[in-house]
């Protein structure tokens, strides 16, 4: 495991499951949906989309796309649990739902410039922050990684 150039957090593959930095350790890089000849330096917390370092702004501390709307959602949702793949990110998003926890999905693999490192990348849940302990409180039982916020 490395840590993430800009929060600290623990990055297993390639994306930070806590900001959104790409931490791409192969000479092949993700490539901005914007910008495909260029790379990404982060994937949005909000929709996942690979953004380049002129399409993406930070918002305390965490990576938003070009869509004026994400700033704004990111400030008042945070990351909950990297879900390794779709099935898993549904079993989640029913269980919290069930819970009455309102969830976003934040899905880098659904872009065509992270084709080569869909493998490699999570599905992030999103809850808002005031009801994170209680999301966290419905996910244990799952024995998912949880993200501090």
């Amino acid at each position: 495991m490395s840590r993430c150039r800009n929060c600290g957090a623990e990055v297993a593959e390639v994306l930070c499951p806590s900001c959104g930095a790409l931490v791409v350790k192969s000479a092949d890089e993700i490539a901005c949906e914007n910008h495909p000849g260029e790379p990404a330096v982060a994937c949005c917390v909000v929709c996942g989309k690979p953004v380049c370092g002129d399409c993406t702004t930070s918002a305390d501390g965490v990576f938003v796309c070009d869509v004026p709307e994400h700033h704004r959602i990111a400030a008042t949702w945070v990351p909950l649990t990297l879900a390794m793949d779709a099935f898993e990110a549904d079993m989640v998003k029913t269980n919290l739902v069930q819970a009455g926890i309102p969830i976003r999905v934040a899905d880098p693999r659904n872009f065509a410039g992270t084709l080569w490192f869909r493998p490699h990348l999570g599905v992030r849940i999103l809850v808002e922050r005031a009801t994170w302990e209680s999301a966290k409180n419905v996910i244990i039982s799952f024995q998912l990684p949880d993200i501090e916020s």
